[in-house]
C-alpha cells in the first residue's frame, strides 16, 4: 500500500475491531529521499544555487481548499501552503503553530488560543482570531466540507484580537490536538469568500507560496519569507508533481527526476538495490474484514469469533506489505499517546477454535 509523503509516511495499519469486523494487519510505508542536489544550512547549496525539492506524491491534491481536502492524506501536501492553530508532534502532543499558546477554563468546556502577533496570509490579510473563527465556521457550514463531523463538539468561537475563544458543547481536552494540522488548516477569510476560486488558488500562511499550479499535475511553491518559522525552512522551492506508476517513480528517483517520493512496499527492494535511501514509518490506517452482524450466519457471535480465529493476520501482512508491516490488536501504533501496552491480542490465529 502506498505511503504518506513528507517527513512522515504513515501507511495502512490493521486493528482488532468490535464484533462487526475481524482485523488483518498493519502495513508500513516506504519513502525514498536521495540527497538534494543543492541544499545547505542557509537554504542554498555550496555553489550558491537555490535548494529545490522535487517531490512525487501519490496524493496530489484534487482540491486546495483545506475544508474540502482536510479529511484525507492530502493535508500533508496542503501543509506546504497552509498552517494550522497547532501541530501534532511524533508523540501525539499538540505543540504551537499559528497559536503560540492556549489554556482551558476551569470546567474544561472552553479553550482560548493566543495567536502569534504580526502574521499575515499570502494575500496580506492578517492572521487573527477573526480568521480562526471564519475557518471553523466555514468548516462546519460549507456544503462540501469534509470536516464538519470533526467539529461537532465546538458550539461557537469568539474573536478578540489575537485571542480566539472556542466554546464547546461538552468538556473536551483534545481540542488542541483536533485543531492541529489536518482539521484546521487556515485559509485567508478574504480568499475563502470565494471557495471555488480558493480550491485552485490556495491562500494560506504556511511555509511556502504557490507560484504555479497545474490542476492534478504539478505545483511549484516558493519559500514564504513571512512564515512564522521561516528561519527553519531551508528549501527555496518545492516542485510537487503527481506520481506516475510505482516503477516509474523509482526510476525517476534513481535518475534525479525526483528527490523525494512515497512508494509502494512492493517497490522498496528495487529502491534499495538502486542505492536509494528508504525510510519507513508506522501508520494509523487500519485494514480489516468487515462482517454484517445483521445477516446470517454472522448474527451468531460464535461465528464471528470463529472468523477471527480463522484469519492468519501475519500471513496477510507478510504478503500485502512485503515485510514492511506488522499485526496489531488496536488502532494505535506503539509509541503513540493512545497506545495501550497492556492490551493483549485475544484473537490469535487458531483454526482449531
Amino acid at each position: 500500500m502506498p505511503g504518506r509523503p513528507l517527513s512522515h509516511a504513515p501507511a495502512p495499519r490493521a486493528r482488532r475491531l468490535p464484533r462487526t469486523a475481524t482485523a488483518l494487519g498493519t502495513a508500513l510505508a516506504a519513502l525514498l529521499v536521495p540527497a538534494l542536489s543543492a541544499c545547505g544550512g542557509s537554504g542554498t547549496g555550496a555553489s550558491g544555487t537555490a535548494a529545490t525539492l522535487k517531490w512525487a506524491t501519490s496524493y496530489f491534491p484534487a482540491h486546495w481548499d483545506p475544508v474540502v481536502s482536510g479529511s484525507g492524506a492530502q493535508f500533508r501536501e496542503l501543509a506546504l501552503t497552509y498552517a494550522s492553530l497547532t501541530k501534532v508532534d511524533e508523540k501525539g502532543n499538540a505543540v504551537p503553530d499559528l497559536a503560540k499558546s492556549w489554556e482551558y477554563n476551569a470546567k474544561g468546556d472552553e479553550v482560548t488560543f493566543h495567536l502569534r502577533p504580526g502574521l499575515k496570509f499570502s494575500d496580506g490579510e492578517p492572521v487573527d482570531a477573526r480568521a480562526v473563527k471564519a475557518a471553523i465556521e466555514r468548516a462546519k457550514k460549507q456544503k462540501n466540507s469534509a470536516l464538519f463531523g470533526d467539529l461537532t463538539s465546538i458550539r461557537s468561537v469568539t474573536a478578540n484580537g489575537l485571542d480566539a475563544v472556542v466554546h464547546l458543547t461538552q468538556v473536551d481536552h483534545q481540542i488542541p490536538q483536533l485543531l492541529g494540522e489536518r482539521v484546521l488548516q487556515i485559509a485567508s477569510p478574504k480568499a475563502a469568500a470565494d471557495p471555488a476560486k480558493l480550491d485552485q488558488h490556495p491562500v494560506g500562511a504556511g511555509p511556502f507560496l504557490v507560484k504555479q499550479l497545474i490542476p492534478g499535475t504539478k505545483a511549484v511553491l516558493a519559500r514564504n519569507p513571512d512564515y512564522w518559522d521561516a528561519k527553519h525552512i531551508h528549501i527555496d522551492t518545492v516542485e510537487l508533481v503527481s506520481a506516475p506508476d510505482p516503477a516509474t517513480v523509482v526510476s525517476g528517483l534513481r535518475t534525479g527526476v525526483y528527490n523525494f517520493a512515497d512508494i509502494e512496499p512492493s517497490q522498496a527492494k528495487a529502491a534499495k538495490q538502486a542505492g536509494l535511501d528508504v525510510f519507513v514509518q508506522p501508520g494509523f490506517n487500519a485494514s480489516n474484514i468487515s462482517l454484517n452482524i445483521n445477516k446470517a450466519p454472522f448474527k451468531d457471535p460464535k461465528v464471528v469469533d470463529a472468523v477471527r480465529y480463522a484469519v492468519d493476520r501475519q500471513e496477510f501482512v507478510d504478503k500485502l506489505t512485503f515485510g514492511y508491516g506488522e499485526t496489531t490488536d488496536q488502532p494505535f501504533p506503539k509509541g503513540y499517546v493512545a497506545y495501550d501496552p497492556a492490551s493483549a491480542d485475544t484473537w490469535p490465529y487458531n483454526p482449531a477454535k
